[in-house]
């Protein structure tokens, strides 16, 4: 059943993330570094504090170029109200909430610390998989 499917079995278990206090050019090289679109904001004890997306910094940096401005600092661009979930938690409820809500990129939080992320991308390879075995199975 799709219910058993966790997500602790596809995301990412070596997350890039960023400092608060990070400027924004330390994270857009982050971001394309690792090609990814988004990366989670942490404290000192690696506790998701917000999330911080190409978007924000476009945005952001759109700006400051333009009026020639320091560069912001993460914790200044980043959204704080951020969802995060548990890594035992089901890949098909979270394929569900992504259908109705627009993040791309979920931080994987246990016991409060970040310890991974799941994206579209990895709930779309395990719904794959799980097709797979249903076809193999039939």
């Amino acid at each position: 059943m799709n219910a058993d499917i966790k997500i602790s079995d596809f995301m990412d278990t070596h997350p890039a993330f960023v400092a608060a206090d990070a400027s924004i050019i330390e994270a857009v090289d982050i971001l394309l570094k690792k090609g990814i679109s988004g990366a989670p904001v942490v404290n000192e004890h690696k506790h998701v504090i917000g999330f911080i997306s190409e978007k924000d910094c476009i945005k952001k940096l759109l700006l400051s170029s333009y009026h020639c401005d320091a560069p912001a600092t993460v914790g200044e661009v980043m959204h704080k109200a951020t969802v995060t979930v548990d890594p035992e938690a089901s890949i098909v409820d979270l394929a569900n909430y992504m259908d109705d809500h627009r993040p791309k990129v979920y931080p994987v939080v246990d016991d409060g610390k970040l310890v991974g992320v799941i994206s579209r991308t990895h709930v779309l390879m395990a719904l794959k998989q799980k097709q797979l075995q249903c076809s193999q199975h039939s």
